[in-house]
């Protein structure tokens, strides 16, 4: 089965993979195994806090524990989400952080429906708790964050710098603006990864570069060499190159691709 499922990579993809299970490359930080391991909010909240208040901007954000990651089902017919690494904040709020390698084009329709999907979990009662006691002022608000290896088209025709698109309020035609309950945030790794190769940044703020681009390619030398002294980076590093010493992760790996 294994061998099989190489024959279906790309020249390229199978001469990655045999670096990566020859300990010679460092896997991505952006598959889903090595990332819910490096960004656990239980086992590195420290990680996932420095991420989250950069990313967001809010120096206040603090990790409380994992949530579920499936969302709310409303009937039984109903598509079920599913999230990458879904996070309770200590003022109560749901952070869900998607990382995205291709680059599709419904991101932002995905983003709606997850943030309703959150919103919806927040209002309902939990086992043995009354409906009554749960009402509008109970909802705490909800953070989606798309993490894009590889930017769809809308985002590659902004002309904007930027690589953080951060979606906060509405704005109706009348110019009356109120906050949304789900705030969105889109982060263009690719973008920002080009930026880094440049000697440019369009966020200002130069460590939140050096990680989101190690996150864009995890073996760049530049990036590699970058990071030398920083031991939260080093220690990504050094467990995602733990991780894939197991050979049932390299073979979860290999399916991923």
């Amino acid at each position: 089965l294994r061998n099989l499922l190489i024959k279906h990579l790309s020249e390229e993809e199978q001469a990655d993979f045999k670096a990566i299970e020859r300990g010679e490359k460092t896997p991505s930080l952006m598959s889903d195994i090595i990332a819910k391991k490096i960004f656990d909010p239980d086992a590195h909240s420290d990680r996932m806090n420095y991420l989250l208040r950069e990313i967001t901007g809010e120096d206040d954000v603090y990790v409380d524990s994992s949530n579920s990651n499936e969302g709310y089902i409303m009937a039984s017919n109903s598509k079920k989400v599913v999230f990458d690494i879904n996070t309770k904040l200590q003022d109560k709020r749901n952070v869900d952080l998607e990382f995205q390698i291709s680059a599709q084009n419904h991101f932002l329709k995905r983003g709606e429906i997850y943030g309703s999907d959150l919103l919806l979990l927040q209002y309902s009662v939990e086992e043995g708790q009354k409906k009554k006691e749960v009402d509008y002022s109970d909802i705490k608000g909800v953070i989606i964050i798309f993490l894009m290896k590889h930017s769809p088209k809308e985002f590659k025709e902004c002309k904007s710098e930027r690589y953080i698109h951060r979606f906060t309020e509405n704005k109706s035609d009348s110019g009356f603006v109120f906050p949304t309950l789900t705030q969105h945030i889109y982060v263009q790794l690719d973008k920002c990864f080009e930026q880094f190769k440049l000697g440019a940044d369009g966020e200002n703020n130069k460590r939140l570069q050096l990680l989101l681009s190690l996150m864009a390619d995890s073996n760049d030398e530049d990036v590699r060499k970058k990071i030398i002294g920083d031991k939260m980076f080093e220690d990504i590093i050094s467990e995602a190159n733990g991780i894939v010493a197991e050979r049932t992760v390299l073979n979860m790996i290999l399916a991923e691709k």
